[in-house]
């Protein structure tokens, strides 16, 4: 007998590969979607970051905005990340004592918030380092999108000109 054509069974086998193949499809479209908005969080706050440091770079060297308000010298440049662990009996720049060590997350000597709400932009100052007549800034972007924290950060050496 010759007949032409597909069984069931052989249609059913069809479906089915191609369905797994559906799947993998979909699959990495979610994966590349992810992929995409992390990319775009992180190249919006890499920019956020750029932009404060353009403005930084153009203010006089005795600037308010170039101070390390907080005294922690460059210790702060890590702040906001990591902590800063205390011994015993240091002081920490608001004049406390702590009895004991700990990890302690000071206040970054300046932060702004972006008009989104999606970002928070942090600078810390160090005068006198790693030489006499610089300052160090690092700006700090922490973008907090989607229940994620993704931190960028950039450092610029500022020289007195006197």
């Amino acid at each position: 007998m010759n007949t032409k054509g597909f069984s069931l069974i052989e249609v059913l086998i069809a479906i089915t590969v191609l369905g797994i193949g559906l799947l993998g499809i979909i699959s990495m479209q979610t994966s590349a979607t992810g992929g995409k908005s992390l990319s775009r969080t992180i190249t919006e706050a890499s920019t956020f970051s750029a932009n404060q440091l353009e403005s930084l770079i153009s203010l006089p060297y005795t600037d308010a905005n170039l101070l390390d308000t907080n005294g922690d010298g460059n210790l702060g440049l890590n702040h906001p990340f990591p902590a800063l662990p205390l011994l015993p009996g240091q002081a920490i720049p608001d004049g406390n004592f702590i009895a004991a060590p700990a990890l302690v997350v000071l206040a970054p000597d300046h932060q702004v918030t972006s008009t989104d709400g999606n970002y928070t932009i942090c600078w810390n100052v160090s005068v006198n380092y790693p030489i006499p007549n610089l300052k160090t800034i690092r700006v700090i972007v922490i973008s907090s999108g989607r229940g994620v924290q993704k931190v960028v950060n950039f450092d610029f050496i500022k020289a007195d000109t006197i």
